[in-house]
């Protein structure tokens, strides 16, 4: 069933309203669903603070993905694991986990001395995905 198909999200009693509405504007503005990425592909993730590029590689597993595009974390190409996104950069909240959506955060595992060390981006501004090139 694709994502058109779909019946629009119907409001959850046992959620906040802030939850809710969170759901039923992701419903409205879109995001992009990892899983769909294909070897090849590239989704370009503009946050305010840097412009990510995102990778599925050959080498990769589930939720790994090569990132890079950030000066201090991932300057070159390093495989992590994304968790998805979440609705605010401090603490624990919701993630949508294995989406990358307008107006959150998202959640990358880097790996960093054989731990999982966590990193939050700053807000996403803008998705773009471009299919690998045939030759």
């Amino acid at each position: 069933m694709s994502r058109q198909d779909r019946e629009p999200f119907q409001a959850n009693p046992y959620f906040a309203d802030e939850v809710n509405d969170a759901i039923i504007s992701l419903e409205i503005e879109g995001g992009f669903t990892l899983r769909d990425l294909l070897i090849g592909d590239v989704l370009e993730v503009e946050t305010k603070d840097h412009i990510l590029s995102i990778e599925r590689r050959e080498d990769c597993v589930e939720n790994e993905y090569y990132v890079s595009g950030h000066i201090e974390f991932y300057p070159e190409p390093l495989k992590v694991r994304i968790a998805g996104s979440k609705l605010a950069h401090e603490g624990h909240g919701m993630i949508s986990s294995g989406r990358v959506e307008h107006c959150k955060f998202l959640e990358l595992r880097l790996p960093s001395q054989g731990l999982l060390e966590f990193i939050t981006t700053a807000e996403i501004i803008s998705i773009k995905h471009f299919p690998k090139v045939a030759h």
